[in-house]
């Protein structure tokens, strides 16, 4: 890997707390995080002055110039930037910074959940382990979902997909 990439990797282990290797996989939950607060603005892309605050925090700690950074900037976005509209969305940065595989990718060719893989299902989205899907979790099982059937995820897509799970489940009347 060039050094960028090496030096991305072990900053962005690091950042989520993990220590043991730098090519240990984010969870799609620490995925989502990195890419909402990067993605400040909400279009969808991590441009211009969101990508320069990324890879400024990325390499904080590598005593990294302006124009050290800028050349890593120019390196990642030859690399990764596969429209090359300078900028990336978060399908490319699904390949900078490596995922774990969906989980939903195990039930793909089931139509039905048993009660067991259900909850399977639930435990690896509930990470906190409160008995509820929150936001951030929600749209970590919408992505791996729009993933699994093979469908463009954008951030939009997948708020669009939340929004209306939220309304359905907001007007939902429950009797015991």
């Amino acid at each position: 890997l060039p050094v960028c990439y090496r030096l991305l990797l072990a900053v962005m282990t690091a950042a989520v707390g993990e220590s043991e290797s730098i090519a240990k996989k984010l969870t799609s939950v620490q995925f989502m995080e990195t890419w909402c607060r990067y993605d400040a603005d909400r279009n969808g892309y991590i441009e211009k002055g969101e990508l320069n605050a990324f890879l400024r925090d990325v390499f904080a700690g590598a005593d990294a110039d302006a124009s050290r950074l800028a050349a890593y900037k120019a390196e990642l976005l030859q690399k990764d930037d596969e429209n090359y509209d300078s900028r990336i969305s978060m399908d490319e940065l699904a390949v900078i910074l490596p995922t774990e595989e969906s989980f939903l990718l195990r039930f793909r060719n089931s139509v039905r959940l048993s009660s067991v893989e259900f909850m399977q299902v639930w435990r690896q989205y509930d990470e906190d382990r409160n008995g509820f899907i929150e936001a951030i979790e929600l749209k970590v099982f919408l992505r791996d979902l729009l993933i699994t059937n093979k469908k463009a995820v954008t951030p939009q897509k997948i708020d669009e997909f939340e929004q209306a799970m939220v309304r359905c489940w907001q007007s939902c009347t429950w009797s015991p």
